[in-house]
C-alpha cells in the first residue's frame, strides 16, 4: 500500500516555515488553544474530551500511527474546521506552529485518500484511525495487565499484541486471559468500536474486528473453570523464569492490580484500591485494618485474590518489591483470623465494618463544631464520650442534627454483634440515639437505606431503632474506598 506517501507528505510539511516573525508567541499559543469541535473527533475517536488544535496537531504531526491523519481527514465536520482557520503565518519565537501542516492539510487528506484507494483495501479514512486507535492506542487495563503479568505483558502492552498472539485453544495465556473479565471486557470495547464502522478490509491484510470477535466467541464458548466461584480454586504459580526487566515490570503490573467494584463494595465501597495498597495498609495498621477482616469475609474479595495469586509472576525482581509470598498466605491467614473471632457473635464481614467505624471514621465538620472537637477526631470517641445522662457533652451531641444524622449513617453500616472483647457498637449508638430521640425527639433526614429497620435493645428495655439515612461516605469513610489514599494496614501483611 502506498501509505508511505502520507510519510513523505507529513514531513515535507513539517520543513515549511513562514518567512515573517511572530510580533508574539502568544499569537501561536492562541491558535494552537482553540479547541477542536467535538461533533468532528466523536466520529474517530468515541469520546467528546476537549482536544485542541495543537494537541490535535502534534500528535498529527510527529505520531506515525496517529489517529488524526486519517480523522481529521476522514470526518466532514473536521475538515471544514480545519480548512476554516485563520492560523497564523508568522515564525514564533519559542511556540510551536503548525501553520505548515494546516496550510498543506487538504493535499495530505488528498494523498491519503489516493493511498487507500490504490491500496487494495476497502477501508474509509475514519475506519483507518479507528483501527489505528485499537491498534496503537489501546494499553492493557491494570487488571487485565496484572493477570497477563508472569508471561510478560504489563501496562504498557497494547491490546493488539496481545490479542494477535493468543492462540485459541486451552493454554496458560489464553486461559489466563479468558478468566479475566478485565481483558474480555477490554476485547469487548475494541470490538465495539469495529462494529458496523471497521468491518473493512485492510489493504494489509489484517482484520482485527474478527480477531476481537474469535476472541469473544472462544472466552465465552470456553470459560474458565477458576473464575467467580464462590470458593475459588487457589493454584500456586509455577516458577517461572523472566529477565530482570521483565520480572520487574511483571511485578510492578501485579502490584497495581485493583480489587473488582463488587469486592470494594463489600468493604464500604469507594474506588477499588490497588494490591500495593491494601498490602501497605495492612503492614500500617495491623489489627485495626478494614482488610484483615474483610477480604477474608467476602466471597466477592476471595475470588479476587484468587485471580491474582493465580497470575503472580514467581521471579527475582531487580528493585520492585514482590508480594507473592503475601498473596499466597492469604488462604490459610484468613482460616487463622476466622478462629481468631470464634468468641465473637460478629461475621468477618461484621469485624471489617467494625474496624472501619471504630478507627477511621472522623467526625464531619458540622458535628465536629456543636461538640467543640476536631475534624480529625474519631467518630467512635464522641459516641463513647456520649454518656446517657444529662450532660453538656451529651445534650451538645443530641442538639446536632448533624451528629444525629452522622452516627444514624454510621449505625447503619454495622452489623448488631458483639466483638471478642464484647463491645457491641451498634447497640452502643444505637442506644444514644435513642436516648436522643427521648429527650429531644429528633427525626434523621429520609433516605433510601440499603438495610432493614433494626431492632436494638437500650439499657432500660426493648427499642426500636430505625436508622434510615443511607450510610454517607464522609471524607473518613471515603478512606475506605479512597484507601488508594490512605489505606489500611494489618500484622501479617494481609492480615498477621
Amino acid at each position: 500500500m502506498k501509505i508511505a506517501v502520507v510519510a513523505s507528505v507529513v514531513a515535507s510539511i513539517v520543513a515549511l516555515s513562514a518567512a515573517v516573525q511572530c510580533t508574539s508567541d502568544a499569537v501561536i499559543n492562541d491558535a494552537n488553544n482553540v479547541l477542536v469541535a467535538r461533533y468532528c473527533i466523536t466520529d474517530f475517536r468515541g469520546d467528546t474530551d476537549p482536544t485542541t488544535i495543537g494537541v490535535a496537531f502534534q500528535d498529527y504531526v510527529n505520531n506515525p500511527n496517529s489517529i488524526y491523519t486519517y480523522g481529521l481527514c476522514g470526518v466532514d465536520a473536521c475538515v471544514r474546521q480545519i480548512n476554516g482557520l485563520s492560523y497564523p503565518t508568522c515564525t514564533p519565537t519559542a511556540a510551536t506552529s503548525y501553520a505548515a501542516a494546516i496550510s498543506n492539510f487538504s493535499t495530505t487528506c488528498a494523498a491519503l485518500n489516493s493511498a487507500l484507494a490504490t491500496g487494495g483495501g476497502t477501508c474509509s479514512l475514519v475506519q483507518m484511525a479507528r483501527y489505528r486507535l485499537v491498534k496503537y492506542n489501546m494499553p492493557l487495563t491494570p487488571n487485565c495487565s496484572a493477570a497477563l503479568a508472569k508471561f510478560s505483558y504489563s501496562s504498557t502492552s497494547q491490546w493488539s499484541s496481545v490479542a494477535s498472539a493468543l492462540s485459541l485453544t486451552s493454554n496458560d495465556v489464553t486461559n489466563a486471559f479468558c478468566a479475566s473479565p478485565d481483558c474480555v471486557q477490554l476485547t469487548n470495547q475494541a470490538l465495539g468500536w469495529f462494529i458496523n464502522a471497521i468491518n473493512c478490509a485492510l489493504p494489509f491484510g489484517e482484520n482485527l474486528m474478527a480477531t476481537a470477535s474469535n476472541i469473544m466467541n472462544y472466552c465465552s464458548s470456553s470459560p474458565p473453570t477458576n473464575s467467580s466461584s464462590s470458593n475459588p480454586t487457589i493454584v500456586l504459580p509455577t516458577t517461572t523464569f523472566a529477565p530482570p526487566t521483565t520480572c520487574d515490570a511483571s511485578i510492578n503490573a501485579a502490584n497495581n492490580w485493583t480489587l473488582s467494584q463488587a469486592c470494594t463494595n463489600d468493604l464500604q465501597g469507594g474506588s477499588p484500591p490497588s494490591l500495593s495498597a491494601i498490602y501497605a495498609d495492612i503492614a500500617a495498621r495491623s489489627s485495626t485494618t478494614v482488610y484483615r477482616y474483610g477480604l477474608c469475609g467476602s466471597t466477592n474479595c476471595a475470588a479476587d485474590i484468587a485471580k491474582i495469586v493465580n497470575s503472580y509472576l514467581n521471579c527475582t525482581a531487580t528493585t520492585a518489591p514482590s508480594l507473592l509470598t503475601w498473596v499466597q498466605g492469604y488462604a490459610p491467614t484468613c482460616v487463622a483470623v476466622n478462629a481468631s473471632i470464634a468468641n465473637s457473635t460478629c461475621t468477618l464481614a461484621n469485624y471489617a465494618d467494625y474496624n472501619w467505624a471504630r478507627y477511621q471514621v472522623q467526625l464531619t465538620p458540622q458535628c465536629a463544631n456543636a461538640l467543640s472537637m476536631s475534624t480529625s477526631s474519631l467518630w467512635y470517641s464522641a459516641i463513647q464520650a456520649a454518656a446517657l445522662s444529662n450532660n453538656a457533652f451529651t445534650n451538645a451531641f443530641c442538639t446536632s442534627s448533624d451528629c444525629i444524622s452522622f452516627t444514624t449513617s454510621t449505625i447503619n453500616m454495622l452489623g448488631d454483634c458483639s466483638v471478642t472483647s464484647g463491645e457491641n457498637l451498634f447497640k452502643t449508638a444505637t442506644n444514644l440515639i435513642n436516648y436522643c430521640n427521648a429527650i429531644a425527639p429528633t427525626t434523621p433526614p429520609a433516605a433510601k437505606s440499603s438495610q432493614p429497620s433494626t431492632t436494638a435493645a437500650t439499657s432500660g428495655g426493648t427499642t426500636t431503632a430505625t436508622p434510615t439515612p443511607t450510610p454517607t461516605k464522609s471524607s473518613a469513610s471515603t478512606a475506605f474506598g479512597m484507601l488508594a489514599v490512605g489505606v489500611v494496614a494489618s500484622g501479617m501483611l494481609l492480615l498477621a
